[in-house]
């Protein structure tokens, strides 16, 4: 049986280097993916937040099938870096083709002023995607494939509504007409527009009116809006308190309370119901 030995030992020497030399054959012709981006797109955007669906494509090189095991992904905003995230969802990439994978990125605009408040003021934020895919490849292993992305993403502020001005229009004993002027201003760098705002203005603690304004007020960027509406009161109702007031002789207080229906120039832009609230004091 001795006499076998060597005979043994060299066959299994043999295999052992075959089968190094076939581990080599296929480490050599086994191929990293390669992830390249491609685009990002809007799913949804409001005054409250985005989200972003970032597109990379995948491309499997080789003659077998592959598995990716998942993603991680760092956000940046004007250079810091602003959340992280990970996904372990495996994703089956077949020879010899490419895949698209999407990386949703959700922020929250409250949020985000409060880490980066210089960006309050801003039309649009420098944005940067650090993302690493991971692979498992036969003969290779776990591998890791790093790509990148930036650009700029437009930040929608919300409008501004002021009282222009009241004036009286017509004045006698029993009654008069009042023009309420309401300033609407756009800070954005893109056109918005309003439309069904309710409004209730009370003086003094009493109800002059409660209405809408049915037709679409149209604000273009970086420009303001005047909307007039006339108010008629019922002097013998209201008391010559009003009287004075119109007639300039005494101060109010106002309050205007509402609502109106915002929508932005911008693609995807959910349109929002907003509340607004003014009041102060004012003499004719």
């Amino acid at each position: 049986m001795k006499r076998y030995t060597p005979l043994l030992l060299s066959a299994a020497f043999l295999i052992l280097i075959g089968g190094c030399s076939l581990v080599q054959q296929l480490s050599g012709s086994v191929q990293t993916p390669e992830v390249t981006y491609t685009s990002m797109k809007f799913n949804s955007l409001s005054f409250d937040g985005v989200t972003l669906d970032f597109d990379f494509e995948v491309d499997n090189p080789n003659r077998l099938d592959l598995r990716a095991l998942g993603y991680t992904y760092g956000f940046s905003v004007e250079g810091n870096e602003f959340l992280s995230g990970s996904s372990d969802r495996g994703i089956d990439l077949a020879a010899r083709s490419a895949s698209t994978v999407t990386v949703p990125i959700s922020l929250n605009f409250r949020e985000l002023y409060n880490s980066v408040s210089a960006i309050a003021t801003q039309d649009s934020i420098a944005y940067g995607v650090a993302s690493t895919f991971a692979f498992d490849i036969p003969v290779l292993g776990r591998r890791e494939v790093p790509v990148s992305a930036a650009g700029y993403l437009p930040i929608p502020r919300l409008p501004r509504l002021s009282l222009e001005n009241i004036s009286v229009g017509s004045l006698s004993l029993s009654g008069a007409e009042v023009l309420v002027s309401l300033k609407f201003n756009n800070p954005n760098n893109f056109s918005m527009s309003l439309s069904d705002v309710d409004y209730t203005l009370n003086v003094d603690g009493s109800r002059w009116i409660s209405s809408v304004i049915r037709e679409q007020i149209q604000v273009d960027a970086r420009s303001e809006q005047i909307v007039t509406v006339p108010v008629r009161l019922d002097l013998g109702q209201l008391g010559m308190s009003v009287y004075r007031m119109l007639t300039g002789s005494q101060a109010f207080n106002y309050e205007v309370t509402g609502n109106g229906t915002v929508d932005l120039d911008l693609p995807f832009f959910e349109s929002s119901r907003l509340p607004f609230n003014l009041s102060g004091s004012y003499r004719l």
